[in-house]
């Protein structure tokens, strides 16, 4: 079917695992699964979202998303719904495009020197943080890597833009 003619000019959630994203790993998942920020709808309390352990000092926690379809980025949602006293300080959000199959191995290994798509950010507890693309506005994108600093916990990510062929 051509990609088109499915979602044509249509703003679509390509983070959503509805929309056929995937996560493809992640440095932690202590206490709630990475895959859960992919979920549809509000998260139904914490252990609904994706939380790291504690860290001390100067680590930061990351997970990469393969988006559903290939895209443009318009705006990025990241909620904390739910996480009152471990939410993550900052967040920060990476991103590629990697035209051919590939390991998951390669894509960690390569993620380190994606382009940022979102610079690091202050996060408030229980709270939905809205973020319009301004750094890769036209960049056809695929693959998302979220880094949260130190740790804590998200409810869920949203990227919202249109498909590309």
């Amino acid at each position: 079917m051509n990609i088109n003619k499915k979602f044509g000019k249509k703003m679509l959630n390509l983070t959503s695992v509805l929309n056929g994203a995937t996560p493809i790993v992640c440095n932690n998942e202590h206490f709630g699964r990475a895959e859960n920020i992919l979920a549809p709808g509000n998260g139904k309390n914490m252990g609904d979202g994706w939380e790291t352990r504690r860290s001390r000092g100067k680590n930061f926690d990351w997970l990469i998303i393969k988006l559903g379809h290939a895209g443009t980025i318009n705006k990025i949602e990241i909620d904390t719904h739910h996480f009152k006293g471990n939410y993550p300080d900052r967040c920060s959000v990476q991103a590629t495009y990697i035209p051919k199959k590939i390991s998951n191995y390669l894509v960690v290994k390569k993620s380190n020197k994606w382009k940022s798509l979102l610079n690091k950010v202050k996060l408030n507890a229980n709270k939905k943080h809205s973020f319009n693309n301004k750094i890769m506005k036209k960049n056809k994108i695929n693959f998302i890597r979220i880094n949260i600093y130190p740790d804590g916990g998200i409810s869920r990510i949203r990227a919202f833009g249109k498909v590309v062929k």
